[in-house]
């Protein structure tokens, strides 16, 4: 095997030589590994999907907690209908069909609608944070 230099700042190069230490192996190998994990981070998710998983994730969440949001706001006509087409997105994009909690949640929003009561509320907002973990456990590590 040839080898050659490169030319990186001195700041980088020590923090390459510290990881390459406390791993026990070349400082060219860490680089493999980075560069590695870098072009996988650049892959797209399927084929066709131009979207990265972070990105994904973080875009569903976002129009998921923004939908819930407005409607706990507003329970109007409009706005239980955006949060019902997010929760639709989410069980067919994300969960493949199924999501216990989403059924909850769809059954919660339906209450309050009609009580608006805070009790519901609370439940509403405990039910979503779990569904965001689901998320990202769903769109970062299982894909």
């Amino acid at each position: 095997m040839k080898y050659t230099t490169i030319r990186v700042p001195v700041e980088l190069k020590d923090r390459l030589t510290e990881i390459a230490n406390k791993k026990k192996v070349a400082v060219w190998k860490i680089i493999l590994e980075a560069l590695t994990f870098y072009e996988q981070t650049e892959k797209k998710i399927e084929k066709g999907n131009s979207i990265p998983r972070l990105d994904k994730c973080s875009w569903y969440i976002y129009k998921f907690a923004r939908s819930l949001g407005a409607f706990l706001d507003n329970p109007n006509e409009e706005n239980l209908r955006y949060v019902k087409e997010r929760i639709r997105e989410l069980r067919e994009r994300i969960f493949n069909g199924r999501h216990e909690l989403l059924e909850i949640l769809s059954k919660l929003i339906e209450e309050y609608r009609s009580t608006k009561s805070t009790r519901t509320k609370i439940e509403i907002n405990d039910v979503a944070k779990v569904i965001i973990s689901d998320i990202i456990v769903n769109t970062i590590f299982k894909q």
